[in-house]
């Protein structure tokens, strides 16, 4: 397992593309990131996928599309350590910039609408350059209760 993730670290550490899609599991890869690679597709924007022990690789016939799974988390930290001058999108709060470096610009997109207020998603957050919200009470949220400006 390990060589296979540090073979899948020097693949995606070669890629040259400036969006990289953080996909925590299948269920939120249909969810969320399936309709936004569509969108890239569409218009001619190229992405990576990179995954952590969930490969949706061969359940979702992923095409044309620069695919990476890491089965070790170390692996997948040093792999947002190295990693420069990307757009990095992801779902889970502790895909953030404090397990980056400073080049990287980083997007939080919520799949729920649920609050921000618990705790875990409360400490996580305010790591993003840039959060997306799912309905008016959390762009509340955001503004009064997290101190996040719009």
């Amino acid at each position: 397992m390990m060589f296979k993730d540090f073979i899948s670290l020097v693949q995606s550490l070669n890629n040259r593309y400036k969006i990289i899609l953080f996909c925590e599991n299948e269920n939120l890869y249909l969810k969320i990131f399936n309709d936004k690679i569509k969108r890239f597709k569409e218009n001619n924007i190229n992405v990576q996928i990179i995954t952590f022990k969930s490969n949706i690789s061969d359940q979702f016939k992923i095409k044309d599309t620069s695919y990476i799974n890491f089965d070790n988390y170390d692996f997948l930290k040093v792999f947002f350590k190295l990693v420069k001058n990307k757009i990095i999108i992801s779902s889970t709060p502790t895909i953030n910039k404090k397990i980056s470096n400073n080049t990287n610009y980083f997007i939080f997109v919520q799949h729920t609408r649920l609050k921000f207020s618990n705790k875990f998603t409360r400490d996580h957050i305010n790591i993003f350059d840039k959060i997306t919200v799912s309905s008016q009470d959390q762009e509340t949220e955001c503004n009064h209760l997290l101190k996040i400006d719009k």
